[in-house]
């Protein structure tokens, strides 16, 4: 558009047949001029916003936490911060939740929840903090969804940032869907965690039990359905995941979640007890079953 403007604007004016093609372009030239103004107006707004917020330096470190395995660091990154007036309470918050599910079980958790308090940050909202490592935590996840189960994942993970390198810091994270999907189009795809249901009919699984077998044959088409929401992230892997494999990927869900609609659900969960907030501190060696979320008070 910018550029459009520029050459309408900016043409010759060498002869009269010129200058009447101006005079009958002029009412789009003032078009465009306007439609620029706006977007220069609106990027202008943005940009205020990102530096009064600090939100390239949040952000930059979330992917650190989501990718890199670096446990003081991180720590010590959070905790400044935490103490940073610029970044805004709900990043505060996120950047802890992040920690938390990182490094779950870490005393120095503790340490950046009262950092949370010291912020000015509603005792409410630092709940969910517990509750998410209630929800979400390893007891509750059956991927590996940092890549750090053990030594070899780490070493892959690893080896793989390496020779990929990184093009866009701000974007380097790839959601846990993305592998999940891409092991699919592979024919990787665990079917114990997965399993496989064919389209059968009239008992011809009991003849042809083959059937059930998952196919290695790669898929043309993948439909995937969040219960509980997608993220626009996982929209943007999907996109992304289905140019690099030539698959066509169709990502459906409850909802489209940001961080603040999957916060408010979480929090409504804690409300309704379904994930029951116990007092801290606990033993690192704690993990909650479902009979322990519903026998504490």
């Amino acid at each position: 558009m910018v550029l459009g403007f520029q050459t309408e604007s900016t043409g010759q004016l060498e002869s009269v047949d010129d200058m009447q093609r101006f005079v009958d372009a002029y009412p789009e030239v003032r078009k465009l001029a306007g439609n620029v103004s706006k977007h220069v107006a609106v990027i202008h707004a943005l940009s205020k916003i990102v530096n009064d917020r600090a939100l390239l330096d949040v952000s930059s470190l979330e992917q650190e936490v989501a990718c890199r395995e670096s446990r003081s660091d991180h720590f010590a990154q959070v905790a400044d911060m935490l103490r940073n007036e610029r970044v805004s309470s709900m990043d505060k918050l996120r950047l802890v939740l992040l920690i938390a599910l990182r490094y779950e079980g870490d005393p120095r958790i503790q340490d950046l929840t009262a950092g949370l308090r010291q912020a000015g940050i509603d005792e409410e909202e630092i709940r969910l903090v517990r509750a998410m490592t209630q929800y979400a935590g390893r007891h509750a996840r059956s991927a590996d969804l940092f890549s750090n189960r053990n030594f070899l994942a780490v070493a892959k993970n690893t080896i793989q940032r390496g020779l990929k390198g990184t093009s866009n810091v701000y974007t380097q994270h790839k959601s846990l869907l993305w592998f999940t999907v891409e092991s699919l189009i592979k024919g990787r795809l665990s079917t114990e965690q997965f399993p496989v249901s064919s389209p059968l009919e009239y008992g011809a699984a009991a003849s042809a039990p083959h059937l059930l077998q998952p196919s290695r044959e790669k898929p043309q088409t993948v439909v995937v359905f969040m219960v509980g929401g997608a993220t626009f992230e996982e929209a943007r892997d999907m996109a992304e995941l289905s140019k690099q494999t030539g698959c066509t990927i169709l990502l459906g869900g409850s909802t489209i979640h940001n961080s603040r609609s999957f916060l408010a659900d979480l929090s409504q969960l804690v409300k309704e007890q379904a994930v029951q907030v116990l007092p801290s501190p606990l033993p690192v060696s704690w993990r909650a079953s479902e009979a322990d979320l519903h026998a504490r008070p």
